[in-house]
């Protein structure tokens, strides 16, 4: 017998036998009515087979995620800082659009804008405990709002952890606000609070004002957000040494040693632009080393123009290329409530307060309607001791994937895993056959 009669033989039989569907009955039968029928059934399923296994392996490789979210129950441990700044006629975001902010950047002038820990809080309790003003405070100088005070940063003293949420429990403070002298160009009086992790930088815009002649409930939420790495979305994982990625701007805030954000990287973006532009940088966004700020008049123009064409434009084409996106974020979402402050009868007490009388040249001009316009009470609390966890997961595993190709190929063609095996039979006897009649 020839070799090609064999090679047939083998083919017959073994199509008889396969566990494919539709294909032995094509061989068996002998009415070719029957034989058509088998065989456009066969066409039929195999086309329809091969759409959904496409249509599968498209959505896979579309890298879908679903939003996960979860209500963690978890002991309330995370050391939150709060930064407060004062809109006064210290504003240093005032003076700068004047042009004159260069005799702020002198450190030693510094404190002369700004809260003062010692002068500033006229009161402060932590979980019911008095706070000691020289170790649970420090001083963070911010350009936008010069000096602001830091509660909680962990480096004078041991991190203070909230003992249970609720109202009575966490920080009660009570702020003297100067009012702004005759001379500022200030629009509002109050506090600006930023609430974050300890373990971060806090970032204008991020925070919330506060206005005087109130108490201020402050009841604050935890949120963790974790997204999946690309080809997911485009974040990136462990955003945490200088190699991780290939950025000027990156390596500039990772060898700054502060934690890497995206929203600082974007104003990195700006600053390198205005640096570019007009030989100076800016005095409000995160500071290039070894370059001055813009003062005179013509750089503060041509830092205007640049600052507006910046934000008049997608920033996310201009910069996203050069700050990469972090996958995971810790928030702390506020809720503000308002109670009128202080009350007649409390006023009269706050009035022999001798940090409140040492703001006044007479002690006739304490009175209500002046303590009114320059204190303000600020309760913040956890809301809950629950933590969001706002988590990416993916909509189709690879495993999914496998499973849907193969109930697909089951459903239209009866095929297995042990029908590949098959043709793995099938090709062996083919190649031996050809060894034999070489």
């Amino acid at each position: 017998m020839s070799k090609w009669k064999i090679l047939t033989q083998i083919l017959k039989e073994d199509g008889q036998t396969t566990t494919v569907h539709g294909l032995p009955n094509i061989l068996r039968t002998k009415n070719l009515f029957l034989k058509f029928m088998w065989t456009i059934s066969l066409i039929s399923s195999c086309g329809a087979c091969c759409f959904l296994i496409t249509t599968s392996i498209m959505s896979f490789l579309d890298w879908e995620v679903v939003t996960k979210i979860d209500f963690v129950t978890e002991k309330i441990g995370i050391n939150d800082i709060l930064n407060n700044s004062v809109f006064d006629s210290s504003s240093v975001a005032n003076q700068r659009r004047i042009g004159f902010s260069k005799h702020l950047l002198i450190s030693e002038e510094r404190e002369k804008f700004g809260m003062k820990i010692n002068e500033s809080i006229i009161s402060c309790y932590f979980n019911k405990k008095k706070c000691y003003l020289d170790l649970d405070f420090e001083y963070h100088y911010d350009n936008m709002h010069s000096n602001c005070i830091k509660f909680n940063s962990g480096k004078k003293t041991e991190l203070k952890k909230a003992s249970k949420p609720g109202l009575i429990n966490g920080l009660q403070m009570e702020i003297y606000v100067d009012e702004p002298s005759e001379n500022s160009l200030s629009t509002a009086s109050g506090l600006y609070l930023i609430v974050h992790n300890n373990s971060q930088e806090s970032h204008f815009p991020e925070g919330f004002t506060v206005p005087v002649g109130k108490q201020v409930n402050i009841a604050v939420q935890r949120e963790f957000i974790s997204k999946k790495a690309r080809p997911y979305s485009e974040c990136t994982q462990n955003l945490d040494s200088v190699n991780a990625f290939d950025s000027d701007l990156y390596r500039t805030i990772i060898q700054s040693g502060k934690p890497y954000r995206r929203e600082m990287c974007y104003d990195l973006c700006l600053q390198e632009i205005i640096i570019e532009k007009c030989k100076c940088q800016d005095l409000l966004s995160i500071k290039f080393l070894n370059f001055k700020y813009c003062t005179n008049v013509s750089e503060l123009e041509c830092n205007m123009k640049e600052y507006g064409n910046f934000y008049a434009q997608n920033i996310h084409e201009s910069c996203a290329s050069k700050c990469p996106l972090e996958c995971n974020t810790f928030k702390y979402p506020v809720n503000l409530a308002y109670l009128d402050y202080p009350t007649d009868e409390y006023s009269k007490f706050l009035m022999n307060d001798s940090k409140i009388a040492s703001k006044f040249e007479n002690l006739t001009q304490i009175t209500y309607q002046n303590l009114k316009k320059n204190m303000v009470f600020l309760n913040i609390f956890y809301d809950g001791i629950n933590l969001k966890k706002i988590e990416e997961v993916e909509k189709f595993y690879f495993i999914d994937l496998v499973a849907k190709i193969g109930g697909t190929m089951a459903l239209f063609l009866g095929i297995s895993f042990l029908s590949f095996v098959e043709l793995f039979d099938i090709a062996f006897k083919i190649i031996s056959i050809f060894f034999k009649y070489k």
